[in-house]
């Protein structure tokens, strides 16, 4: 989940889970401030890191770590929420955010139309190191000319070290 800084956070979802009983799979949890039906699902997500642009400095949004799916099961303030499936733990402030239309996965792998060049601003796993089917979120996107199916190349900046035979690059 990516939220963008201008959606205002407050306005993207709704609640924050309150609950006595470990939040696992099966157990209800009580959230506020939510006007969605009875059965509608939502998803559980814990707000995550800022997502500052490492080049102009501006905050682009926040990352947003899912922990799970619930069903509401009764409307008020509070509301039930019957957790669906978990990936962690449900803990008070975490967000409620709708199910979203996602674009189709069905694309063909091909390089960008023009040359992009953008910064990494975080690796989803928290790993320093990127390969293969790690998800990485770029500074840079659609206004860029970026489109779903582009394949990029990542080149690390080289750090220099000093060393007793000069500078060295890697």
């Amino acid at each position: 989940f990516f939220f963008q800084a201008e959606d205002g956070i407050r306005d993207v979802a709704v609640t924050g889970v309150q609950t006595c009983a470990l939040p696992i799979s099966g157990q209800d949890v009580y959230v506020r401030r939510t006007d969605a039906p009875v059965g509608a699902v939502l998803n559980v997500v814990d707000l995550g890191q800022k997502l500052v642009d490492p080049d102009t400095r501006d905050t682009l949004g926040y990352l947003g770590i899912h922990v799970g799916e619930g069903r509401v099961d009764r409307a008020g303030d509070p509301a039930t929420i019957r957790l669906l499936e978990t990936e962690r733990e449900a803990v008070a402030g975490n967000l409620l955010v709708p199910e979203e239309n996602v674009r189709p996965t069905d694309f063909l792998p091909h390089s960008p139309a023009k040359a992009i060049d953008g910064k990494i601003m975080a690796v989803i796993s928290g790993v320093s190191l990127i390969g293969q089917y790690n998800v990485v979120v770029l500074n840079v996107g659609a206004h860029d000319g970026l489109e779903p199916g582009n394949v990029l190349r990542v080149d690390r900046k080289s750090t220099r070290l000093n060393s007793s035979h000069g500078y060295i690059s890697y």
